[in-house]
């Protein structure tokens, strides 16, 4: 009689771990996609650095740093890394690096033309908290002469 009841326990939790086991589990089919995002490179890294303006407005309109009223300046770093986003988004492949000291921005690299250049020089300025705009780039021609 008691092995019966042994056998019973036994066969009663067996069966119950293959029902378990064969009931697929419904996140597990989503959990390798969830950082799927559809779309090329360009409209990926264009929904990056909208996202990052999004939330770099955000945290400014929570500690207050930037107020162009009052005339303070945005840190050094934040405007470096938002004249950079906008600078990749309107002139994607570009080689211009960015930097920043009290409002002052520094572009420097290569432009591939003297409207690229001017561009460049636009859209730097149209930034909040840009003070001026130094352009030490130089202009590369696409088609160098041999």
């Amino acid at each position: 009689m008691k092995r019966l009841m042994v056998l019973a326990v036994v066969t009663s939790f067996s069966l119950l771990g293959l029902i378990a086991c064969s009931v697929p589990n419904e996140n597990s089919d989503n959990r390798n996609n969830s950082n799927v995002i559809p779309g090329d490179k360009e409209t990926i890294r264009e929904n990056q650095l909208e996202s990052d303006v999004r939330a770099r407005k955000q945290r400014e309109d929570l500690s207050g740093d930037e107020d162009s009223q009052d005339g303070s300046i945005v840190a050094d770093n934040q405007l470096r890394q938002t004249v950079q986003n906008e600078l990749d988004q309107q002139l994607p492949g570009n080689k211009l690096e960015v930097s920043s000291e009290n409002g002052t921005v520094t572009i420097s690299g290569e432009a591939n033309s003297a409207e690229e250049m001017e561009r460049v020089k636009s859209i730097t300025n149209n930034v909040e908290g840009v003070r001026r705009v130094n352009l030490k780039a130089r202009t590369v021609s696409q088609n160098p002469v041999n």
